[in-house]
């Protein structure tokens, strides 16, 4: 994270209040946000009254100063400056290059409304709602305009349809249907998270408000594709619905539509409008202009890969396909086309340089829908992918409504899930307690702790729980802590047997984080161990971690080398699985983002007591481990057990947080059968306190 990024960690109490000038810039951006569906000239001036400022607000305002930097923003910021650039090598006039370079200056709204949206914590919900305030202006004048009652602008402000049969105002089938379909299906997101009955009948109206406009009213292919896709996305996004379950809401959905096609005139018109555009590929039909901008597209980027040939320059570059085209004279034979794809039109320009930076963009600001399931981060994401496939067959960045729709939305929603993140799980100013289980292998314990030291997460504790270690371990934690980076405790208890759950206990006792990450002492991590295991740590629920098993040879060779595991190069990895040392390498090679990760039944399997993580309050509200088991074995799926009964849910923590097992004899398992009876008598009874555990070993 940006260092100027962590102030926005801070508490809202903390928070110095808005100024007067943010305050105004607050206003003329939701002002912007809500006039966009319908009035160009409004959104024009709103956002411009909000640059002059914002400007204003950066010398009046220090924490507004604080925020400014953003991955997402800089990048918007690395791309307008891109543009600015190629401008001394496109081919375009100069009027052209010039208007493109307005266009574009767009995208400096992306880390104004981000840090805006850090300083006012409401602004993202707020904004959500003014858009759709905004989007029942445009769709009640659909509705006007269906029957006839939608009154016209004598000066020419704003066009309405004189064919009832396809009812658009003020904005084109493309864009009605894009902002239509966004707000169907934000409105389905807010019935999906309603708290009562009446909330979620009255977003579900909106919803069919919003929807009739798309599939009866008018005739847009566009809105068609996206309204399925948002219905598509916000299932998927469903908290509660099964994949079955999901399964059968997509084929549903289709269904739907299908049924749409067969009694929708307009929808059966549009539709077969493309079938025929495809199949015959007739250049002088709209589908058959869009095969040829693809083509001439993708020739212009073969030739010059790398920076294109420069801002605003399609329609030069595509004017002599138009000509032959067209007939010579015509009105359509001089227009100046744009390739109805903003990724092909930003590669036209830019080239691969400039879509590196694009996607980057996107990327960086879709990321924060990632992880934890919120209603802020389902908002971003049902944003986030609308945009990204209508970018594939128009040119939204290029196109004024769909831009700023985008980029003020998205610099807000994304502000809303980095917080909603933030709340439900691990902030970078938290400590974590990281507990390493040892019983008389030093050697092993020493790769582990060493391991621990190279961490790229610098804020942790390491908890050394022995088992009641012999002489040897006790001058090897000695030699560790002296070195140690970071604070460093050796909690040890006498050696009376196996009291593996006991040792834990001794570790949780003496930690200081709210936040515990527990390994044996022969796991060795990686170096982003840590850094992984506090992106997914989430209010509710606790992690089990993964385990790489290395063999016997080279654990040997490792202990004596002093090999260290947590910096082994790609090539060796692939070079130890194909030997037989390592059991997997597919996990080291790349991290999953927390999606798809919450395990909603119960279950033994990969619960594994080497690599766990759980909040310390959800360990104390269970009572710790229960050391009542007697010998090895299901004292970690007793945790787990427990912990789900109580409420807390288990993420599989795989392809993010594994850990080198080194290898070692099998323990005796001469009570693990009765251990599992115990642990299985306590999923049928719902038990949640260990018998024997924190409380009883004060």
């Amino acid at each position: 994270m940006y260092r100027d990024e962590r102030h926005k960690t801070m508490k809202n109490a903390t928070q110095p209040a808005l100024t007067r000038t943010e305050s105004t810039v607050r206003t003329l951006f939701l002002l912007a946000l809500f006039s966009v569906s319908f009035s160009t000239a409004l959104t024009n001036l709103f956002v411009g009254l909000a640059y002059i400022g914002f400007v204003f607000a950066l010398f009046t305002s220090a924490p507004l100063r604080r925020v400014l930097r953003s991955p997402p923003g800089l990048l918007a910021l690395a791309l307008l400056a891109l543009f600015i650039i190629g401008t001394s090598w496109s081919i375009a006039p100069r009027e052209e290059t010039l208007m493109a370079l307005k266009k574009y200056s767009r995208l400096m709204i992306l880390p104004i409304g981000i840090a805006l949206s850090w300083r006012d914590p409401a602004l993202s919900s707020r904004a959500l709602r003014w858009f759709l305030a905004g989007a029942g202006v445009l769709a009640a004048a659909c509705y006007l305009t269906r029957f006839g009652m939608m009154p016209t602008s004598s000066l020419g402000w704003w066009r309405v349809s004189q064919d009832a049969n396809d009812a658009y105002v003020f904005r084109n089938h493309i864009t009605i249907g894009i902002l239509l379909g966004f707000a169907t299906s934000a409105c389905l997101l807010i019935a999906s998270y309603a708290a009562t009955p009446r909330a979620r009948l009255a977003a579900i109206g909106a919803a069919v408000f919003f929807a009739v406009p798309i599939m009866i009213l008018g005739q847009g292919r566009t809105g068609y594709v996206t309204l399925f896709l948002g219905l598509v996305t916000v299932l998927l996004l469903h908290r509660r619905a099964t994949p079955l379950l999901k399964v059968a809401g997509i084929g549903a959905i289709a269904l739907v539509f299908f049924g749409a096609y067969l009694a929708s005139p307009n929808v059966k018109l549009r539709t077969d409008a493309l079938i025929h555009d495809v199949t015959t590929g007739e250049l002088r039909t709209p589908n058959g202009l869009r095969m040829s901008f693809m083509r001439v597209g993708i020739d212009v980027v073969t030739a010059n890969p790398l920076l294109g040939v420069g801002t605003g320059s399609f329609a030069e570059a595509y004017a002599p396909t138009n000509r032959s085209v067209w007939p010579a004279g015509s009105p359509e034979s001089e227009v100046r086309n744009q390739p109805h794809s903003e990724f092909l039109l930003v590669a036209v320009q830019l080239g691969l340089a400039g879509l590196v930076l694009y996607f980057a963009m996107l990327f960086t600001l879709g990321s924060a829908a990632l992880g934890p399931r919120s209603f802020e981060t389902d908002s971003l994401a049902l944003l986030w992918v609308i945009y990204f496939v209508a970018s594939s067959f128009n040119s939204l960045l290029w196109d004024t409504t769909e831009a700023h729709w985008f980029l003020l939305l998205g610099s807000c929603l994304y502000v809303g899930a980095r917080r909603r993140r933030m709340a439900e799980g691990l902030g970078e100013s938290d400590t974590i307690s990281l507990i390493v289980t040892t019983y008389n292998r030093p050697d092993a314990l020493e790769a582990v702790i060493e391991g621990c030291f190279a961490q790229t997460d610098r804020n942790f504790e390491i908890i050394i729980a022995d088992d009641g270690s012999g002489e040897a371990t006790r001058e090897s934690v000695a030699h560790l802590a002296a070195r140690s980076p970071v604070p460093l405790q050796h909690v040890w208890q006498p050696d009376v047997g196996f009291r593996l759950a006991m040792s834990r206990n001794g570790g949780i006792a003496a930690a200081r984080g709210k936040y515990l990450v527990i390994i044996d002492g022969d796991c060795v991590p990686q170096r982003d161990f840590l850094a992984q295991h506090r992106k997914l740590a989430q209010r509710g629920y606790m992690v089990t971690g993964s385990r790489i098993l290395v063999g016997p040879e080279f654990t040997q060779k490792a202990l004596a080398g002093k090999i260290a595991l947590y910096g082994l190069g790609l090539g060796e990895k692939f070079r130890l699985r194909a030997a037989g040392h390592i059991n997997k390498v597919l996990q080291l090679l790349f991290s999953l983002p927390d999606i798809g990760r919450a395990k909603k039944r119960f279950s033994y399997r990969r619960i594994k007591g080497c690599n766990m993580a759980m909040w310390r309050a959800d360990v104390e509200t269970v009572n710790g481990f229960d050391a009542s088991f007697s010998g090895w074995g299901y004292e970690d799926s007793d945790m787990v057990l427990r912990l789900f009964n109580a409420g807390v849910m288990r993420k599989d923590g795989a392809f993010a947080t594994e850990v080198f097992h080194l290898w070692h004899n099998e323990a005796q398992r001469d009570q693990a059968s009765s251990n599992r009876m115990t642990v299985q008598r306590r999923e049928l009874d719902g038990t949640t306190q260990a018998a024997k555990g924190l409380r009883e070993e004060e």
